[in-house]
């Protein structure tokens, strides 16, 4: 029987040093007062896959980056998830749980107007006019409970959208005060 064991011993070393250099760039840029915990792991490779790295962050003090190391691009993407997750814990950590879906929105872009400030980004190609119907939707369930009946699959250009609005008139720092009603403005600038 043949198998491959992935990541392999080199490649877990390379991940985990560019995951440390994020972390340690991003603590002085906004300090966190709780502990990030990272977990580490290889994400499945496959041709239509175009990231070489994805994560996910699960409230103030877990997150987890998956890498796919064939992709060339793999350690510049989990430079990327790394500092969007570890915006998104800073953001989850300063704010109120409430388990709505504006909270989620509002940590979602964040994350990305925090990697926006520390690395190149991606600003979406397709300009916002093309997420107005996108945008509609989630207008009527940002007061919502996140359940099992409320999907919150929106594109990251949505995203990207609203926190760049905001991001207008408020520092990062600032993002912790913001609620319901900030999201809607910037998406009725925006979108509407």
């Amino acid at each position: 029987m043949s198998y491959t064991l992935r990541p392999e011993p080199h490649e877990i070393r390379e991940a985990r040093q560019t995951v440390e250099g994020v972390m340690e760039a991003c603590k002085y840029v906004l300090e966190k007062d709780e502990v990030l915990e990272v977990s580490l792991g290889a994400a499945p490779s496959s041709p239509d896959r175009e990231h070489g790295a994805q994560g996910f962050t699960s409230g103030p003090t877990t997150a987890q980056f998956y890498v796919r190391p064939k992709k060339d691009s793999w350690k510049a993407d989990l430079e990327k998830v790394a500092y969007k997750a570890y915006g998104k814990s800073y953001l989850y950590e300063k704010t109120e749980d409430s388990g709505l879906v504006w909270r989620e929105i509002l940590v979602d872009s964040f994350g990305l107007m925090f990697l926006e400030q520390q690395v190149d980004g991606r600003e979406p190609e397709a300009g916002a006019e093309e997420f107005t119907e996108e945008w509609k939707e989630l207008k009527d369930v940002l007061a919502d409970f996140i359940d099992e009946g409320v999907q919150l699959d929106y594109s990251w250009q949505l995203k990207w959208y609203l926190g760049n609005k905001i991001s207008e008139n408020h520092s990062l720092e600032e993002f912790t005060d913001l609620r319901k009603s900030d999201i809607v403005e910037a998406g009725e600038e925006v979108f509407e």
